[in-house]
């Protein structure tokens, strides 16, 4: 969140953040087939020492992050 928009989340931000996350988490869990596609999507390796499920849900947190209009440069 910091390196994107150059400031720490508040406190709302952070909850949404840590909801999206674990909404992302509970998905995949129940269908990891959807992480996998979607990390081959966003042309994301995962080691094979890490959770397929975690990396997916990390990464999407991070694309709601980049998507914000905060995140976007503006002319």
């Amino acid at each position: 969140f910091s390196a994107v928009l150059n400031r720490k989340p508040t406190d709302r931000e952070q909850l949404i953040l840590q909801h999206q996350y674990q909404r992302a988490v509970d998905l995949y869990e129940k269908s990891p087939e959807l992480a996998e596609r979607f990390l081959q999507r966003e042309q994301v390796s995962v080691p094979e020492n890490l959770s397929v499920v975690q990396i997916a849900s990390l990464a999407a947190v991070a694309s709601m992050i980049f998507n914000l209009d905060e995140a976007m440069p503006h002319e």
